[in-house]
């Protein structure tokens, strides 16, 4: 309890002290700073695999901690349908829907035209489509499409052996990001953007110095984090700080919870 009240009480001067480490500090840069969105928050215990995840509304000095609501255990990813009003998670390395409400949770197994849905390991919400998008480490790699409405499966593409590690969708841009680990060139840090039909449009090298030895290492980084957007820029949200990336540039900005 003490260490939660006191890095409740460490947000205001962490967040004085991050003003000019976004963009200076300008109006733009303090609108940012102040802006709502929604993203998860772990709360880990002695292990990767013994943690507690629950979901509520964020600013870039952290969550607010009042707004968080609990989900069901093993929830590592989610994903929201605003029209439904209804969340989608990955627990461990299946596909579930998710009831708030009872913080309970439904295995959805894929349709029988679709490959199966093996290793999970990132879920985004296409709200162009009205489609949830699951990626999973499964032989090749694989994306997946869950049309609501039909409740279809279908398969979007294989990935090739590109292991995702995590995605979300862009409405604006109609683009969907996944963050990797290249597979050659000694492994460096990579945000691919994905088209609707799952093919490559574009790779965006990261500065891999900015993160823990092996991030975005889907098969062997344990650390839980969240991929969310906010004002077209893909953030990475860890336990002690925020990644704001811009996905053409690759330019990295962090704010420290």
């Amino acid at each position: 309890m003490f260490l939660r009240l006191a890095w409740v009480c460490a947000l205001v001067p962490a967040l004085l002290v991050q003003v000019p480490h976004i963009a200076g500090a300008d109006e733009p840069a303090n609108r940012e700073l102040r802006q709502e969105f929604h993203a998860l928050y772990f709360d880990s215990g002695r292990s990767p695999f013994d943690f507690s995840a629950s979901i509520g509304t964020f600013t870039l000095a952290g969550p607010k901690l009042d707004t968080l609501r609990p989900l069901p255990a093993n929830t590592r990813y989610v994903a929201y349908d605003p029209e439904a009003n209804q969340y989608y998670s990955i627990n461990r390395s299946s596909v579930h829907k998710v009831d708030l409400a009872t913080k309970k949770s439904e295995r959805m197994l894929g349709g029988p035209n679709v490959p199966e849905i093996g290793w999970a390991c990132g879920i985004a919400f296409d709200s162009k489509r009205k489609r949830v998008i699951v990626v999973s480490l499964e032989g090749v790699g694989r994306m997946f499409a869950y049309a609501p409405k039909s409740e279809q499966w279908s398969l979007v593409t294989e990935l090739n052996n590109v292991d995702l590690s995590g995605i979300t969708y862009e409405e604006q841009a109609d683009v969907l990001y996944g963050l990797h680990r290249q597979r050659l060139g000694g492994g460096g840090l990579v945000l691919s953007h994905y088209n609707a039909r799952g093919a490559v449009i574009k790779t965006t090298e990261l500065d891999s110095s900015r993160f823990p030895p092996g991030f975005g290492d889907a098969q062997m980084f344990r650390e839980n984090f969240d991929l969310v957007m906010l004002n077209g820029k893909v953030v990475i949200v860890r336990s002690d700080q925020f990644s704001l990336i811009d996905p053409q540039t690759g330019e990295i900005q962090q704010v420290h919870k």
